[in-house]
């Protein structure tokens, strides 16, 4: 039976608790908004202090910029039109290509950093999962794919509200597909795990192998395409007179032994993350685990070509990197510190990478 004292006692515990969750909670959402203006400002002081032509892929937008220029309205009409028309309307400002180019650089920029920090604000686990997020993507999202930004946005936010708002995910997600072709294959795994199509999936212990082999064979899959990439040459030469998909050769031509290097560690890296995901599974449904399981799948199946493999990871692995528990595995100060460290040499190397 409570005695009087006895009950203002845990009355008095439980609001200490509620008091320091609460606590907990404005420490954390602080600690991910220093973050997010942490990678604000770093990525707009770079925008200042060089130039967009110093970036690559700035001169196929200036290509396109001229081709549409010189087809006038009838060009948008083709393959990625939305992201033609945003590149035509950038042609109308300036005569210039290499201005109007530049105009479409600044408004990628800008659009992008608000929707990353709106994601990262709203779903990232961790300040540690908004740093590692930056690191990895920013450098690529923000400076160099004009084209493909929009559409890496689209397919994030579709996965992250795919369960709340169905509707509205499905459109982002055939929205993405009109400003970059790649995002017709990040459609797959999408579509595959919608809630309406995955009642029968459970979290079972068949289903957990069957998440496991999936990843398994993806490795395998990833080290026996490996080989094949002297087949790229003849690909390249078929593409090269498709008109249209002319400008996707640069994507599969093979990288040279540097970039090869880094992919390959792109890899473990992925190879890492997915397997701290299939360990931290019971924070997740079934149906998220096996979005990402099917994705790493098809990015080990397109290694053929590590340029095409790395940049249709980014859509799966942004809303992997938000959600992942990395606060789990980086909680004491030293852990942090160097995790920290880590994410700034990887963004300097990613930046790097990103100049002509």
């Amino acid at each position: 039976m409570y005695t009087v004292t006895g009950l203002f006692s845990e009355t008095g515990n439980s609001a200490r608790l509620h008091n320091a969750q609460r606590a907990a909670a404005l420490g954390d959402a602080l600690a991910i908004s220093a973050a997010v203006a942490l990678l604000c400002i770093v990525s707009v002081g770079l925008l200042v202090l060089t130039t967009p032509s110093a970036f690559a892929d700035f001169a196929s937008y200036e290509v396109i910029i001229e081709e549409l220029r010189a087809e006038s309205f009838s060009g948008i009409f083709t393959l990625e039109p939305f992201s033609r028309l945003f590149l035509y309307f950038c042609s109308t400002l300036d005569n210039n290509s290499v201005a109007a180019a530049s105009v479409a650089h600044y408004v990628n920029a800008g659009v992008s950093l608000l929707v990353l920090a709106f994601l990262a604000l709203r779903y990232a686990s961790s300040w540690r999962n908004v740093l590692l997020l930056g690191a990895l993507y920013s450098p690529l999202l923000v400076f160099v794919t004009i084209r493909a930004t929009p559409a890496y946005l689209l397919i994030a936010t579709a996965y992250l509200i795919r369960d709340r708002q169905p509707g509205r995910a499905f459109a982002a997600a055939v929205l993405a597909v009109g400003f970059h072709i790649s995002a017709a294959l990040a459609l797959v795994p999408l579509l595959l795990t919608f809630k309406h199509r995955t009642r029968r999936i459970s979290g079972g212990r068949e289903t957990r192998r069957l998440d496991l082999w999936i990843v398994v064979a993806g490795g395998v899959l990833y080290i026996l395409v490996g080989g094949l990439t002297a087949y790229l040459s003849g690909l390249s030469g078929f593409l090269e007179g498709q008109g249209a998909l002319a400008k996707y050769v640069v994507y599969i031509n093979a990288a040279d032994e540097v970039h090869s290097a880094m992919h390959r560690l792109y890899f473990v890296m992925t190879l890492g993350l997915m397997i701290l995901f299939l360990i931290c599974r019971r924070q997740f449904c079934a149906r998220d685990v096996r979005y990402m399981t099917i994705s790493f799948f098809m990015y080990s199946a397109l290694s053929i070509s590590p340029v095409v493999a790395f940049r249709e990871s980014v859509f799966w692995m942004m809303p992997l990197v938000l959600v992942m528990p990395l606060h789990r595995y980086a909680r004491t100060a030293v852990v942090s510190y160097v995790f920290c460290v880590l994410c700034a040499v990887l963004y300097a190397a990613d930046f790097y990478g990103v100049l002509v």
